[in-house]
């Protein structure tokens, strides 16, 4: 941090977003330009950035961009409306990686990276053409990423068996 009385610890940071509006612009510009490297460091600190799985580090990864985006933002477009759920969002980050700076591997965000990725496994293991109509699907809003995978699964199968004819 840049000074004293500048948060130093996650947590410190995390509770210096949640009282963003009741502090001067530039400490929490500068509060949101230090979490990103604080949020790695910690990790990577704790020894936990190697047992990481892919779909969490790009996740704390995209958290410092976020850190970053919000750190950069001219102070006068720090209004509540515009900067409320991007301070939230940043403060739940923050709370995140002290949680995986611990070991601690539970908790929505965890399950929706598991999530994330059986959905991922899922829909690689599609033939290409079948794995873009199920991004399709889902772009659509008319199905969520397993739902999709398995749809094209039973798919495939009853174009084979009932019709004859192979996935592409």
């Amino acid at each position: 941090m840049t000074g004293p009385g500048h948060p130093r610890s996650l947590p410190e940071l995390a509770e210096a977003c949640d009282q963003w509006t009741r502090q001067p612009r530039e400490i929490i510009r500068t509060v949101a330009r230090d979490a990103g490297p604080a949020m790695h460091d910690a990790i990577v600190t704790a020894g936990h950035w190697g047992s990481l799985s892919p779909t969490e580090r790009a996740g704390v990864v995209w958290d410092m961009t976020t850190a970053h985006g919000v750190g950069t933002t001219d102070a006068r477009h720090f209004d509540v409306a515009g900067m409320g759920v991007r301070m939230a969002e940043l403060a739940a980050a923050i709370r995140y990686a002290h949680l995986l700076s611990g070991g601690h591997r539970w908790g929505p965000r965890i399950d929706g990276g598991r999530l994330a990725d059986e959905a991922n496994a899922s829909l690689r293991s599609l033939p290409e053409g079948w794995r873009a109509e199920g991004l399709r699907r889902i772009a659509l809003g008319g199905l969520d990423p397993l739902g999709a995978a398995r749809s094209a699964a039973m798919a495939i199968n009853m174009a084979r068996n009932v019709y004859g004819i192979a996935p592409e």
